[in-house]
């Protein structure tokens, strides 16, 4: 009997050794785990703070772009019209015409006209192309 009670003995100490490591094993499994959870959160930390520097700058180069269309426009160096209103590019004729201009755009007199339609653009470009030829 003291036999079959020390070999019992031995097969609980050799699991109980097993246990250990296992348990070992998973305390450090879950510390990494917590170590990754703050890695990740600072991770996410990280892309909410990119995203708010590129908000600002996406801001800022807005109000650049507002303030270089606004200096354009009073130094005339834009070739874009004010909203809505649209240009046609003419040849300056001489100074009888010069009542009828309106401004320059990239040093090319200008005078405002009514939007045109597709079929007045067609008709023009024709007459453009018959006066060229």
């Amino acid at each position: 009997m003291r036999l079959v009670e020390a070999l019992f003995m031995l097969f609980i100490k050799r699991f109980q050794v097993g246990q250990d490591r296992i348990k070992r094993k998973l305390e450090e499994v879950v510390t990494r785990l917590g170590s990754l959870e703050v890695s990740v959160a600072s991770v996410r930390r990280d892309i909410a703070h990119n995203k708010e520097n590129t908000a600002t700058i996406s801001v800022r180069v807005d109000r650049l772009i507002e303030r270089l269309d606004r200096i354009e426009r009073r130094l005339e160096l834009s070739c874009e019209p004010a909203q809505n209103e649209r240009f046609l590019i003419l040849p300056h004729k001489g100074p009888d015409q010069a009542a009828d201009w309106s401004g320059s755009i990239n040093g090319l007199r200008t005078r405002p006209v009514r939007p045109m339609r597709h079929n007045d653009a067609l008709r023009l470009i024709k007459r453009v192309n018959n006066i060229n030829s």
